[in-house]
């Protein structure tokens, strides 16, 4: 991936470690016996810091110091190095702002973040929904996928970045944004979220349409399409990913009042009936030590 995954969103990251550090804070001060109040407002202190670091330095800047939102100019960084893919960018882009939400919507429930504070930060969360926004007609192309069958598009960078995007707009209480990303209610979102349950779940009587030499070619109701990865802890690992992404997208929608648990696609896919298939599939086939491929 390219240099912005591993300082943004990896695990043990920037925007990981300013959630951990603001989700200690804010269990510390509902007074229940948990944690250190010394320590509980250092860490919303760092956490703080965290986020204007990169909300003021972070990402690329043209010569007025505005974040650049071409997603184009953030592949391959540094020059020279792993490289990366369009993808890979607005994917972890993604995954960062997640963790980014977390942090700020706890500092404020803390009282940690002024409201002078919450208008510094909004500008930024601005320039990255407008970077996330950008990265989308890339990403889609089928080229970016490796020129695989264009239905592999609808796979966990989409799940990933719907979050992302929905994240941000739960944190701003941008009805209007959260309404597009849902069911594309203005005819200006490229995948809403009901597109891509329908297109990241298989339904019923449905026919694998992403794939790999190697697999099965039958599909059960509640598969995630990203069972294509076949690489070792690709299978399930992937598949588990992009279903907590489209789970955690619809928390957000359904405290919004969208009814995203209810919701059926074309061929009844829901979020619950890719629960229910991967909640048989571990509780029958897995051990606290392995899973057994039946």
């Amino acid at each position: 991936c390219d240099y912005y995954c591993g300082q943004f969103a990896y695990t043990g990251s920037a925007m990981p470690i300013a959630g951990d550090l603001a989700t200690y804070a804010y269990l510390t001060s509902l007074n229940l016996g948990y944690g250190d109040q010394t320590v509980a407002a250092q860490a919303a202190v760092f956490a703080r810091d965290i986020l204007f670091a990169w909300a003021q330095n972070g990402f690329l800047r043209n010569s007025n110091h505005t974040l650049i939102q071409d997603s184009t100019q953030y592949v391959d960084i540094p020059p020279g190095g792993n490289g990366s893919d369009p993808n890979s960018v607005s994917l972890f882009f993604s995954i960062g702002m997640t963790y980014w939400a977390q942090a700020e919507d706890l500092l404020i429930a803390t009282g940690t973040l002024t409201q002078d504070d919450q208008s510094q930060l909004d500008a930024f969360l601005v320039s990255m929904e407008g970077l996330i926004d950008d990265s989308l007609p890339h990403t889609f192309d089928a080229g970016a996928l490796g020129g695989g069958p264009s239905e592999c598009r609808f796979g966990n960078q989409k799940s990933f970045q719907l979050l992302g995007s929905l994240a941000i707009a739960q944190l701003r209480r941008d009805r209007a944004t959260i309404e597009s990303f849902a069911y594309d209610k203005y005819g200006t979102t490229l995948v809403p979220w009901t597109l891509q349950v329908q297109q990241n779940i298989y339904g019923i009587n449905a026919n694998l349409v992403c794939h790999v030499g190697r697999q099965i070619p039958t599909v059960s109701p509640g598969e995630i399409l990203d069972r294509n990865r076949d690489g070792s802890n690709q299978t399930l690992g992937y598949p588990n990913l992009s279903l907590g992404a489209l789970l955690m997208a619809g928390e957000i929608l359904q405290n919004d009042g969208f009814q995203a648990l209810s919701y059926r696609g074309d061929q009844q896919q829901s979020l619950l009936m890719a629960a229910k298939y991967y909640d048989y599939y571990f509780g029958s086939f897995s051990t606290d030590h392995y899973t057994v491929v039946p």
